[in-house]
């Protein structure tokens, strides 16, 4: 998720619009954003019932130019819908993003981007205090 407020806080503040966050199985907390310097009554949450709404919302919200960017939640796109969100972000000129949770298959989808986010171990940051639990159970 903090990929996704990054994506969110990066166009509010440049555009000073308002965000739009559309899923179906909500993964993100919205007071947890203003950890991200997001405040969460800039962003609009919508909450469908299954993909294929969600993708229906996040098409329509697209296409108002009065947004910042849209952010959709979903498990899969089809090509043809995933070509649909493309041509309204042309259209509109409104930044989209797709997160896409644990896609049972691959395919190939229209975007100008892909990211692909895994987890990596920390390092230790030369000068900062290190703490060492020594307690035994």
């Amino acid at each position: 998720m903090a990929v996704s407020c990054f994506k969110c806080n990066f166009k509010l503040k440049a555009t000073g619009g308002t965000c739009i966050w559309i899923s179906s199985a909500r993964k993100v907390f919205p007071p947890g954003m203003k950890a991200f310097g997001i405040e969460p009554d800039r962003v609009i949450f919508f909450d469908f019932k299954n993909d294929k709404e969600v993708i229906w919302a996040t098409e329509e919200t697209l296409k108002c130019e009065g947004n910042a960017a849209v952010i959709a939640e979903i498990k899969e796109i089809s090509f043809i819908a995933a070509r649909r969100l493309q041509l309204a972000v042309e259209r509109s000129r409104v930044s989209g993003f797709i997160l896409r949770h644990n896609p049972q298959n691959v395919n190939i989808i229209p975007c100008a981007a892909r990211w692909r986010v895994k987890i990596a171990p920390s390092g230790l940051i030369p000068g900062m205090p290190v703490s060492v639990n020594t307690r035994s159970i």
